[in-house]
């Protein structure tokens, strides 16, 4: 990359093509899109008049090296000092190692000090690590003493830590498909019962299997691309990670009211806490939370063919266990037996498709009293199973895994508990699974949700099912294929869903979730026989579930100006309506980021929040069921379930395009207001019978990537939105791309109902630390832009700071205490 700079006049103002433009000194403007496109060329050579030409080869080189150059000198944006900070301050951004993912080790409610965990990686020989730091009440960072120092002085991470311990004393397992018990070891030996014959054919192809093996599980000998140490160097056995989530498990925390759970989760109550990430190096990691030290690590079967590719001195990244783990407690044992474990499912992400399930319940206690099972020769009972899918092994027609595909969802977080995913969960047929949405790419590429029993009931040999239920029912493509009628059940997959137990009982009652193609499912699985699940049913008076024909969703995003539909790839957010017509909110962002063209696609996309009017009843065994027999009430919204069409929708915006400047500590973010348009769900009055809102993003580009939440237990959401990072590094040769485009965040805070502010000032635009409603001071702003990095975080009881690299702090409000609303806090 290089970096020019010009100064003077004539450093942007030559009188020869190409030109330049002056317009804030815009790299990419001026005669840049006719280079791109040919239809002007650096003319004359630099050689035929070097003089005349050396202002716009600085632009030249610039360009073709992805840099950037910099006209100074008087009248320019930038002196001569600016500039040199300006490029100081880029190389330093790019030679930064990444941040991938953050995990904390206390709610955001903090009370005491608590640990956080970064994980990030290099790409200079793409190793990776987790760090952790402590945050003490008032939000003040210091390196966490108990994970030590290398012997250089600096802090230690998972890293430094992995490259000191012994080899053969790592507990790293796989599954071997071809053993009865299939958890085995991952080990090189001359039998078959570690690895199996076609397993270690493929490693074995040049005949350094064994070695391969070696270096896989952190040897480092045989590091050096020579005839005698064969293998890639690495800064670390620890390999890059990119997209998986850090998942934090300490003592059991779902509170379950189940029979057996209170004296499990008393028995573990001081378990050892871990960290569990996955790694570009081909495994998942488990760590010790408390010295960063690592427990176990898996190997999924899937990424096994590909494992000879981490060892080739030429190997160029890819990803292997790039999916988010999560945990839950689950109790697994046939009734009456009580069998409650903490279980971990895992994915793959980009590294493939599939997923897998470990016990993950003993790694040991705090005090190491208490040993570990994570041990080889607990392999068989660490490995539940492994339906990981390489992408060129051959699938069987007809079967579950022509509907499993790349599951890149991070897990669906209780909205109540830090420490609880609501994916596990028990059903109405009174078994345990993890439900998940199948993901991008299957085979089939239909939208699917997955239900993959965790139990012991009805499992047949080793084999624990998966129940799928097919969103677009039974639908069939046209012949030839019709674009238009085709669209849900060509390209599809379904996302992560959102659970709801509508009754309180502790089980899964209906199931939220959006696909690829802007389509917003609702799956009912009120019954007691699990054969009956399907896809909720809309405007008739039936309650039987769709399974056959075509099934409807209960909204399709559609942008209305381009009519492009709008990709649904993180769950929804759900509160009950509380504007007088009952009835359940269903909000939801639209966008995507999985291939370079959606990374720099300049789609619009939307944040929308729909009414599903359905009515409940209690049935007998205390399980609920859909009720359609309820008169209309006085607003006019009947009992009868329908689907939301976007005319039912009532538009929010940003009152102007052009924000208004942050000051003080608010110095350098933009801010926006919002305008407060009414949504009347009633049929009387001004515009009735609306059923619900939405906003399309004004910012190019911008898109909703992570689950949205709710902002201090209020019905605000709270919605991370971005625009993604893309370009710089995806050509093999020159040209005169621009260099890459950072990514650009965004928070805005939207009241569920209605789509309207909060009803109380939570951003600090002057800095001033008051929240005024005024013009000049904070101007009843909502909307604010993130610096690169921002971590929102409670600090004591007072303020939710968004901190970004830049140093500068964000407080926001709190929400005002409830009058007549007791201050209460359920205790573990």
């Amino acid at each position: 990359v290089q970096y020019t700079i010009g100064y003077g006049k004539d450093a942007y103002s030559w009188p020869s093509a190409p030109t330049w433009s002056s317009a804030d000194d815009d790299n990419y403007g001026g005669d840049y899109s006719k280079l791109v496109n040919g239809t002007v060329v650096w003319v004359p050579t630099v050689f035929a008049n070097l003089n005349a030409n050396n202002p716009a080869e600085l632009w030249h080189m610039a360009i073709n090296s992805r840099g950037k150059f910099y006209p100074t000198g008087p009248g320019r944006k930038h002196d001569l000092q600016e500039a040199f900070r300006k490029i100081v301050e880029d190389i330093n951004l790019q030679n930064t190692a990444d941040v991938s993912s953050l995990a904390a080790s206390s709610t955001t409610n903090q009370r005491s000090d608590l640990a956080s965990f970064t994980a990030g990686y290099d790409p200079k020989r793409w190793s990776g690590y987790v760090k952790s730091n402590t945050i003490d009440t008032s939000g003040n960072v210091t390196t966490n003493s108990a994970w030590g120092t290398t012997g250089g002085g600096a802090p230690n991470t998972t890293a430094t830590l992995l490259d000191t311990v012994s080899v053969p004393g790592r507990v790293v397992l796989t599954t071997n498909s071809d053993l009865p018990n299939k958890g085995v070891s991952f080990e090189w030996e001359t039998g078959t019962t570690k690895l199996s014959t076609a397993q270690k054919a493929i490693l074995d192809f040049d005949g350094k299997g064994e070695d391969r093996v070696n270096y896989l599980r952190g040897d480092r000998s045989k590091e050096g691309g020579t005839a005698t140490a064969p293998f890639r160097i690495r800064d670390s056995i620890q390999g890059d990670i990119v997209n998986s989530n850090i998942w934090y498990t300490g003592a059991p925390a779902s509170n379950y009211s189940f029979g057996g759970y209170a004296a499990f989760a008393k028995l573990h109550r001081n378990r050892l806490p871990m960290l569990y990430v996955g790694g570009n190096d081909g495994m998942l990691h488990g760590f010790s939370a408390t010295t960063g030290v690592e427990k176990i690590a898996y190997v999924p079967k899937a990424v096994i063919p590909d494992l000879v590719k981490l060892s080739d001195p030429a190997y160029k990244h890819r990803y292997f266990v790039d999916g988010s783990p999560l945990t839950g407690d689950a109790n697994v044992g046939t009734a009456p037996t009580v069998d409650w474990r903490t279980l971990l499912v895992g994915t793959l992400g980009a590294g493939g498709k599939g997923y897998f399930v470990l016990d993950v319940t003993q790694p040991g206690n705090k005090s190491g009293t208490v040993p570990s099972n994570f041990n080889t020769g607990n392999a068989a009972a660490l490995v539940l199973m492994d339906r990981t899918l390489n992408a060129a092994e051959p699938l069987t027609a007809g079967t579950d895994d022509e509907d499993i595909g790349h599951i890149f969802a991070a897990p669906v977080m209780d909205d109540s508990n830090p420490y609880k995913t609501t994916q596990i969960a028990r059903l109405n047929d009174d078994r345990w699974a993890v439900v998940m949405g199948n993901g991008y790419n299957s085979k089939n590429e239909r939208p699917v949700l997955l239900i993959q029993y965790l139990d012991e009931k009805n499992k047949v040999g080793n084999v624990r099912e998966l129940r799928r239920i097919v969103a677009t029912g039974t639908q069939a493509l046209h012949s030839p294929v019709d674009p238009v009628l085709d669209a849900d059940i060509v390209g599809n997959g379904l996302s992560a869903p959102r659970l709801l137990d509508v009754n309180g009982d502790g089980r899964v009652d209906v199931a939220y979730a959006g696909d690829l193609k802007g389509n917003l499912w609702k799956f009912d699985l009120t019954s007691t026989d699990a054969n009956v699940w399907g896809v909720a049913v809309w405007g008739s008076a039936s309650v039987t579930p769709c399974k056959t024909g075509t099934c409807k969703p209960l909204f399709t995003a559609v942008h209305a100006a381009t009519g492009k539909r709008q990709a649904i790839t993180t769950p929804p957010s759900l509160r009950p309506n509380n504007r007088g017509v009952g009835g359940l909110m269903v909000a939801f962002g639209t966008g995507a980021n999985i291939t370079d063209d959606q990374r720099s696609s300049t789609d619009v996309h939307s944040v929308y929040s729909v009414l599903d009017n359905t009515k409940y009843k209690l049935v007998s065994g205390g399980h609920v069921a859909i009720n359609t027999t309820l008169t209309a009430n006085p607003d006019g919204i009947g009992a009868i379930p329908v689907a939301v069409a976007f005319s039912e929708l009532v538009q929010q915006d940003m009152v102007s395009t052009s924000p208004l400047a942050g000051a003080g500590l608010s110095a350098g973010r933009d801010f926006w207001k919002m305008t407060q348009n009414k949504v009347n769900f009633s049929n009387t009055g001004a515009d009735p019978n609306k059923k619900g809102w939405y906003f399309n993003f004004q910012v190019t580009g911008e898109r909703v990537l992570k689950a949205m939440s709710f902002f201090d237990g209020t019905n605000n959401l709270a919605i991370t939105s971005v625009t993604p990072a893309y370009g710089g590094n995806g050509s093999s040769q020159e040209s005169c791309e621009p260099a890459g485009t950072p990514e650009k965040q965004y928070i805005t805070l939207m009241n569920i109902m209605d789509g309207r502010s909060p009803s109380f000032q939570v951003m600090d635009r002057n800095g001033d630390g008051l929240y005024n409603n005024v013009a000049g001071k904070d101007d009843g702003v909502s909307r604010m832009s993130l610096p690169p990095g921002a971590i929102g975080a409670v600090t004591g009881k007072k303020v939710i700071t968004i901190t970004g690299v830049d140093g500068k702090k964000n407080d926001f409000a709190r929400a005002p205490e409830q009058a007549l609303r007791p201050s209460w806090r359920q205790l573990q």
